[in-house]
């Protein structure tokens, strides 16, 4: 079992608090990740049920969790009769002698809040903030990067008496099901960039290899390769790459396997004289292509080799009937904005304390831990 820094597995005064009972339904506040991992087909067969996104599915919150023994699971489960109707999948740590609590999805993609219906948002926003009632501790909860819309959101907000809601982001989804056959939902600008881009190429007498495959085997041999290129675009970007960072590749490329290994994952790679110049890492969920990372190699750049990838993924999900859209991500650019039928939806963070302490303390730990 995980157990959060600090805390003493025998000493119930120091770990989160028991579970709630809400009328017809059951539920139950798992922190044992030996017992979580017995219901992951389960709960990842609700987020597919309820739309979840891809950094939202099991194979991604599992592999999160393995990676963070900092902090202990924390996951609301809502039944109704055998099934699963609901759950808020989250981890906890000791920080200054309070409870932080956040939502277990990697910090810069989306959340979610995983209900069947109304009523088993209710009961999720119920049992959530029952649970968090119970902690011993003053606590601190934070979920980032919901759904504006949400009604699990809503729920909460008239559960909790200090609490706060900010837009994070925007996310651009691309539908697929509107796609002309001609145009392949590219916007003709684009298909301009990307002709071009073809003959630049061609006349530099330059082998050009675009391949696609979703073999778990496959994908694992390519990720030294593709974690080079996210590095070094990284940091002519930004002048640093956060995959430099051993615990932050490690991360990258538990999600791509675990992803992979789930039947979930797609790595489209785009080789130049055999040289991999782009690369699109694509995990499905719920009908949507997700793209997770994509990059394009600086000694490349000359060839638009990114635009020629991202095309490529537009006009693939447009020729599967599995899929209804393409997701870009958090965050706006103007190549996720120029395919035809763009939706840009609004997500926003969650945070909710249980006292002025409770926030005190909170906003203490943030300016001593930098974030």
């Amino acid at each position: 079992m995980a157990t959060a820094t600090g805390a003493h597995p025998q000493d119930r005064a120091n770990r989160p608090g028991g579970g709630w009972h809400g009328a017809g339904c059951e539920t139950e506040l798992i922190e044992d990740l030996g017992r979580l991992e017995t219901l992951g087909d389960e709960i990842d067969g609700l987020q597919e049920r309820t739309g979840a996104p891809a950094s939202a599915r099991w194979a991604a919150v599992h592999a999160g969790m393995l990676h963070d023994r900092r902090a202990a699971p924390w996951c609301v489960i809502v039944r109704r009769g055998p099934e699963i109707v609901a759950t808020a999948l989250a981890v906890a740590r000791l920080r200054l002698g309070a409870w932080a609590i956040h939502g277990a999805t990697n910090p810069d993609e989306p959340g979610w809040l995983a209900a069947l219906d109304g009523a088993a948002s209710a009961e999720l926003a119920a049992a959530l903030a029952g649970s968090l009632r119970g902690l011993r501790r003053p606590w601190g909860l934070e979920w980032r990067h919901l759904p504006a819309d949400d009604a699990t959101l809503a729920a909460l907000r008239a559960e909790f008496s200090i609490s706060a809601v900010l837009a994070s982001a925007e996310d651009a989804q691309l539908n697929c099901d509107s796609v002309d056959d001609v145009a392949g939902g590219l916007s003709r600008n684009t298909r301009s960039v990307v002709s071009r881009a073809r003959r630049r190429i061609a006349a530099a007498g330059l082998s050009c290899e675009i391949a696609w495959t979703r073999d778990a085997a496959g994908i694992a041999a390519q990720l030294d390769e593709v974690v080079e290129v996210h590095r070094h675009r990284n940091r002519q970007l930004r002048g640093a790459a956060g995959l430099d960072d051993p615990d932050q590749r490690a991360l990258f490329e538990e999600t791509v396997r675990a992803h992979a290994e789930s039947g979930r994952g797609r790595l489209l790679t785009l080789r130049l004289d055999g040289r991999l110049a782009a690369f699109a890492i694509c995990f499905e969920s719920a009908g949507i292509l997700h793209v997770y990372s994509n990059m394009a190699s600086p000694a490349w750049l000359d060839f638009s080799p990114g635009t020629v990838a991202n095309a490529e993924v537009v006009r693939a999900a447009g020729r599967d009937p599995g899929l209804q859209a393409v997701d870009w991500g958090l965050g706006l650019q103007r190549y996720k904005l120029s395919g035809q039928h763009v939706q840009v939806r609004h997500v926003v963070h969650l945070w909710a304390w249980s006292s002025l302490v409770g926030r005190l303390a909170w906003a203490l730990g943030d300016r001593l831990t930098g974030r």
